[in-house]
């Protein structure tokens, strides 16, 4: 709750807009009174607190522009404004708001208006100052908060200044527009309409919300089912993969041992070819070793060991070699080191020669310069001078600065002399100055005392012309004074003032006792009339639970069948309780049921479901039958899968011996080839010597040869053969498994499943049996629900009579005891007839006292201003007299004025004549002396200018001599002859490195070749070792070959096969066994695939998150709609609660101003009537319009366009009071904009006495505040004597047209 605390204001409109025009205003508590003449800016003040609190600008005041003062009133291009005001919030914390603005010309003289930031500064209770920039937020809802009121409450009840005060009576329009800004009633409408835009479109939603999720709940049951069949699957799958890994295991070390007999096999072959291959090194061994002898010149014959001594003596040599090679090239980089630095020192001789002659020539030159300046000077000086030699030329610029000096003592006596004439002359010139200045000051004061003298002259003669008009003018005067004595003698005489008052003594006594009558009749009266409305009450509570009473037996009886069904005793009391009751008890036998139903419906959709999958299932088992028989029949060739399988394992295990032979047979055939082509041939299996039967032994190796030369393609053919029978044996043993399921699915899975879909359609054809019967029976619960249903609105329509009947019944005795005990045995009308007469008694009575009194005030007032004109004519009387008699003495002066004026005359003419001679005087001698001061000054400048030059020329003199002497100090001959001996000494050192450098070019060209022919000898060394390098392989290789024919001889090649051959036999029964199990893993992994795939779909991944989120999202919304219709419907019924009170208060508000302050008998009182549009939409169920009404008699009609110009005024005047006394409780602000416009006196009085009880009820609250505004000083008076109020606010204009604000005390 706050209150204003002061307010500061500058440049608003008629305010000044300098530092010092600064208004402080200080409000009081709880009235604060403002007066001031028209347009001195009393309403400003309202405006400024209006657009302090919410930055809005005045109506009509061009956007603000008009707002600010004119720049051209304070002879500115700018002005700025500003208001503070300062306001104390509800926990006494000081809140100071800034707003301001300014103005400025723009070409064309219009007006730009620009916003200085406005701010909210609060300070805290540990006294920081806490700033609200309006750049950073809408400080206009601050404010709002902090005083406790809207803002359009702020604009049109609490600071609405006169020009708008009187909206309450404006077009039907405005005052609609109006009321809904003050109860806000467009954002509530919109927020209703969100809701039930909001309400419909979610309720279409819901509905496909609901057929979804009963999609989505089917779609989880498929999706469970297929998942359990997947985790089916995969167990089986795990059991599978680990047969498979078993048999692997014990296939493994089969494998391996087969592994390491073909792992022998392939080293024999390595060691073969190894052999080959080292009879091949041999062989290239030997054609290398040729290769290089034929390069030797001269083969070494020593042993390795000197052999090597040789090759390191021809390296140490040559290291020798190569070492005083660089030994050479260091000497010969040294000595170019030295020619480097030979050559630089010879170009610096070069140079410095050069410097030196230079400087030799320019000494020369300055000495030449030299001569020639003093023979210059020396001329100028007229100075008789010898050819001056470098001895004497120090003596000769002595003498030219001695000779320069004389000159210059000589230039100063001359302007010494000069200066004494010019002082001379100008003493001569200011005497005349003198002179003349004396007789112009004499001259200045004769004119000034002549015009003294004119003026005295003047005033001398006007008085004596009025004097000679005050005879007539005092006759005058004697005959007004004997006129005014005749009216006071009438007035005395005509009546008598003892009389008069005694008689307004006896009408006051009078009054008093009539006043005391009708206060006493009042009383009676208001206890009369609450009495009155008491029984009214209790008469209409009476007929209020009669009407309830027949209102409920009517419902009874309409619903007397709904009640017949539901109860077989109807309650009398809490019958909604009872049905709701009833209701439960239905809706929980109607969900057993419907739980029922949904189970068998359940039963049926599965069974269905079931019947479906599992003749799909069916058929894809015969098709897969189908398909498999096919394979079988296409590899198989229509014979018996058995039986191929057997004819191909037989097949299968031949062709592995017979390959298994041939590789083994050309092992054996080549060593029986090498035992028959041995020194000694003979058979390797009987050992029969076949030395002497080579020829027979060279028929069987060729046959021999011939065998193993077709060992490779018969091997080739029957691997081939092998392999295509290999390939038809894995298709056989991939069918298999499918072989064996298309078995068990013709022994077992299909007959299963003909048996499963038979059971499903017993279960299907039992589940809608029962779905019928259920059907049948759900019609009696949902009988009752429909009955409830029906009733329930009106039970409770009935439990809400019944229970407003009790408290009529209760608020009836309450009223009873609330009855008043009356002093009077007179009837209410009687009281009010016997006020009403008492009322007119009194009026008579002060009409008479007011009469009475106002003639015995004006006859004392008339009486009073005759006595004071008497007494001013008297007064003037007296001063003629008295000035009649000095009219001699101002002859006498007149006089003597004419002569003093003549004497002046004379002497003014007298030194006028003796100006003339000294004028001329003096311009002639200034003329000599400015002619004097021109001569001496120019000869003076020439002079210095030749001395100037003269002095230069010996500067320039002394400078060359100075460079010469430095010149000469350095040297120059002796130091260049010492440069050209340098020189010369260093060219004969450049010759002899040079020859040096030649020498040892000489010798490193010496050394390369011996060191060319060393390497040659060198080289041969090198292949005699590679000659003894190669005699060493081939017999390492001859070795290598014995060994590696050594290691062949050793193995049987027969046992190697046998068991080779047995452990392939072990090997492949198991890879049948693991081929028979990869099959059923292979249809398991195809099924497991299948429906990962299909789970894997996004209707079947996602079915569950899917069902959950339809399934929150349907319940969530189907919760917030139930919510959203409660809130709507909460609201509207609120705001129409809120609307139906408030106004309901204004009114009564209103009502009670009205009586209280209208004295008038034209009109009982006035309210505002609101009125709902005849439109059917919910909408105008909130929208109202409002029309001001005025009642005589119970009769209703509009007061606009019905009433007088005061009856408007006072009419929206108290309207505004009653909107602040009910809007506005936490904030006791309200600003009175002349409130007396337009009333007669009466109204006034009747205005100014209940503002006084209004403020004397509220002067205990402490944020109450009254602003009254007004220019009538009377209202301000008696408002103070009836309050007490000790002081007020003058507003006025100073002298330059600004508003000053200055309290005064009463």
């Amino acid at each position: 709750m706050a209150k204003l605390g002061r307010l500061q204001i500058c440049g608003i409109r008629s305010f000044g807009p300098h530092d010092d025009d600064v208004q402080d205003i200080s409000f009081s508590s709880p009235v604060t009174l403002i007066l001031g003449e028209n347009g001195c800016g009393k309403t400003t003040i309202i405006e400024s607190l209006k657009y302090a609190c919410t930055g809005e600008y005045p109506e009509g005041s061009d956007k603000g522009a008009g707002f600010i003062q004119e720049p051209k009133l304070s002879a500115s291009s700018t002005t700025k404004g500003f208001v503070k005001l300062r306001i104390i919030d509800s926990q006494g914390r000081p809140i100071i708001i800034n707003r301001g603005a300014k103005v400025e010309f723009q070409s064309g003289g219009r007006l730009k208006l620009s916003k200085i930031d406005a701010s909210v500064n609060t300070v805290r209770a540990d006294g920081r100052e806490v700033s609200l920039s309006g750049r950073c937020a809408d400080i206009g809802e601050q404010i709002s908060h902090i005083i406790g009121v809207s803002k359009p409450i702020i604009n049109n009840v609490l600071f609405c200044h006169q020009e708008r005060s009187l909206w309450p009576l404006e077009e039907d329009s405005q005052v609609k527009k109006k009321f809904d800004e003050i109860f806000d009633a467009t954002k509530y409408n919109k927020c209703i309409a969100d809701f039930r835009t909001y309400i419909k479109t979610e309720g279409a939603k819901l509905k496909c919300l609901s057929s979804v999720l009963e999609s989505k709940r089917e779609m989880k049951k498929i999706t469970e089912k297929k998942r359990g069949n997947l985790q089916k699957d995969e167990d089986a799958l795990a059991k599978i993969v680990h047969n498979i890994e078993k048999k692997e295991n014990e296939i493994k070390p089969v494998s391996d041992e087969v592994q390491k007999i073909c792992e022998l096999e392939n080293v024999l072959g390595t060691l073969t070819g190894e052999l080959k291959a080292k009879e091949k090194e041999k062989d290239t061994l030997h054609n290398s070793r040729q290769q290089i002898f034929t390069k030797i010149k001269e083969e070494f014959k020593g042993s390795d060991y000197e052999l090597d001594q040789a090759i390191q003596n021809f390296e140490k040599k040559g290291n020798e070699y190569t070492n005083e090679v660089k030994s050479t090239q260091l000497e010969i980089s040294e000595i170019e080191t030295q020619c480097s630095k030979l050559d630089s020192e010879v170009q610096k001789a070069q140079v410095r020669v050069g410097q030196l002659e230079a400087e030799k020539k320019q000494q020369h030159e300055k000495i030449e310069e030299r001569n020639n300046q003093i023979d210059e000077l020396s001329r100028k000086l007229k100075l008789t001078l010898n050819q001056p030699s470098e001895d004497t030329i120090n003596n000769t610029i002595s003498l030219m600065n001695n000779a320069i000096k004389d000159l210059s003592v000589n230039l100063n006596k001359e302007q010494e002399k000069n200066e004494l004439e010019e002082k001379s002359q100008q003493e001569h010139i200011d005497v005349c100055r003198e002179n003349i200045a004396k007789l112009k000051q004499e001259r200045s004061t004769n004119i000034t005392q002549k015009n003294e003298i004119e003026d005295q002259q003047r005033n001398t003669n006007s008085q004596i012309k009025q004097l000679d008009l005050s005879d007539e003018l005092l006759k005058t005067l004697k005959n007004k004074i004997d006129e005014l004595d005749r009216q006071i003698k009438y007035l005395v005489e005509s009546y008598d003032s003892d009389k008069l008052e005694a008689k307004i003594k006896n009408t006051a006594e009078e009054l008093e006792t009539l006043e005391k009558k009708l206060e006493t009749s009042e009383n009676d009266y208001s206890i009369l009339q609450k009495n009155y409305v008491t029984d009214e009450n209790i008469t209409t509570r009476t007929r209020d639970i009669v009407k309830r009473e027949s209102k409920i037996f009517e419902l009874k009886n309409l619903h007397y069948q709904n009640f017949k069904v539901l109860f077989n005793d109807p309650p009398e009391v809490a019958i909604k309780d009872a049905i709701e009751k009833r209701t439960k008890e239905a809706s929980n036998e109607l969900e057993e049921i419907k739980r029922n139903m949904d189970m068998e419906k359940e039963k049926i959709t599965t069974n269905e479901t079931s019947i479906r999958i599992n003749e799909e299932k069916l058929n894809s088992y015969v098709k897969k039958v189908i398909e498999i028989n096919e394979k079988i029949v296409e590899l198989t060739q229509g014979n018996s899968f058995e039986q191929t399988c057997l004819d191909l394992e037989a097949t299968i295990e031949n062709l592995q011996k017979v390959c298994g032979q041939y590789r083994s047979a050309k092992v054996m055939y080549e060593k029986f080839v090498k035992d028959f082509q041995a020194d000694k041939p003979c058979c390797p299996i009987c050992e029969t010597d076949f030395n002497d039967k080579k020829s027979l032994a060279n028929e069987i190796v060729n046959k021999l040869k011939s065998k193993i030369e077709g060992i490779p393609q018969a091997l080739e053919q029957k691997e081939i053969e092998l392999k295509k029978k290999q390939e038809i044996f894995n298709q056989t043993q991939q069918l298999k498994p499918l072989y064996k399921e298309a078995k068990e699915l013709e022994r077992s899975s299909i007959p299963s499943l003909n048996s499963e879909i038979t059971e499903s359609k017993d279960t299907l054809q039992a589940a809608q049996e029962n779905l019928r019967r259920l059907s049948d029976i759900i019609n009696q619960p949902k009988k009752i629900l429909e009955a409830c249903s029906k009733i329930i609105g009106d039970a409770a329509l009935i439990d809400k009579y019944n229970s407003e009947i009790d408290s009529y019944k209760k608020e009836i005795n309450n009223l009873k005891s609330k009855l008043l005990p009356s002093n009077t045995d007179k009837s209410r009308e009687q009281v009010d007839r016997d006020i009403k007469v008492c009322k007119v008694e009194i009026l008579e009575k002060r009409k008479s006292y007011d009469s009475d009194t106002k003639k015995l005030t004006n006859n004392r007032k008339e009486y009073q201003e005759l006595r004071d004109q008497k007494s001013e004519k008297e007064k003037d009387k007296f001063n003629l007299e008295k000035s009649m008699h000095n009219k001699p003495q101002l002859l006498e002066l007149l006089s003597s004025l004419d002569e003093k004026d003549d004497l002046l005359s004379n002497e003014i003419k007298r030194i006028d004549k003796d100006l003339i001679p000294l004028k001329e005087e003096l311009d002639s001698s200034e003329r000599k002396l400015k002619e004097l001061k021109n001569d001496n000054s120019l000869q003076y400048k020439r002079n210095m200018e030749e001395h100037n030059r003269i002095k230069t020329a010996l500067d320039n003199i002394i400078k060359n001599q100075n460079a010469i002497e430095i010149i000469a100090k350095k040297n120059i001959n002796e130091q260049l002859k010492t440069v050209l001996e340098n020189y010369k000494s260093y060219k004969t050192k450049e010759g002899k490195l040079n020859v040096k450098k030649k020498e040892l070019f000489k010798k490193i060209e010496n050394i390369k070749e011996e060191q060319a022919k060393a390497e040659i000898n060198k080289r041969n060394l090198e292949d005699n070792i590679d000659i003894r390098k190669r005699e060493k392989d081939i017999k390492a290789a001859e070795e290598s070959i014995q060994k590696l024919k050594s290691e062949i001889g050793t193995y049987n090649y027969a046992t190697l096969q046998s068991k080779k051959q047995e452990l392939q036999r072990q090997c492949v029964a198991l890879i049948k066994e693991v081929s028979n199990i990869k099959g059923q893993k292979e249809i398991l992994e195809k099924n497991i695939t299948s429906l990962k795939e299909e789970l894997e779909l996004p209707e079947y991944k996602n079915a569950y998150n899917i069902y959950r989120s339809a399934y929150y999202q349907y319940e969530t919304k189907v919760q917030a709609l139930q919510d959203a219709k409660i809130y709507c419907k909460g609201l509207e019924e609120a705001i129409i609660q809120f609307h139906k009170e408030k106004m309901a208060k204004i009114n009564e508000t209103i009502r009670n101003l009205w009586q209280s302050v209208y004295k008038g008998n034209d009109i009982d009182y006035i309210q505002i009537r609101t009125e709902q549009p005849d439109s059917k939409t919910d909408s105008s169920r909130r929208t109202y319009n409002y029309r001001v009404i005025q009642i005589k008699h119970d009769v209703e009609i509009d007061m606009r366009g019905r009433c007088s110009a005061g009856q408007k005024v006072l009419a929206c005047l108290l309207i505004r009071m009653a909107l602040a006394m009910t809007f506005s409780h936490n904030c006791g602000i309200l600003a009175l904009d002349e409130p007396t416009t337009n009333l007669d006196k009466e109204n006034v009085d009747s205005l100014c006495e209940t503002l006084a009880t209004m403020i004397q009820s509220r002067r205990g609250e402490k944020n109450f505040q009254l602003l009254i505004i007004t220019h009538d000083e009377d209202f301000i008076r008696k408002l103070s004597q009836l309050e007490n109020i000790d002081h007020y606010l003058r507003v006025t204009r100073n002298q330059q047209g600004n508003t000053v604000v200055t309290p005064i005390s009463l």
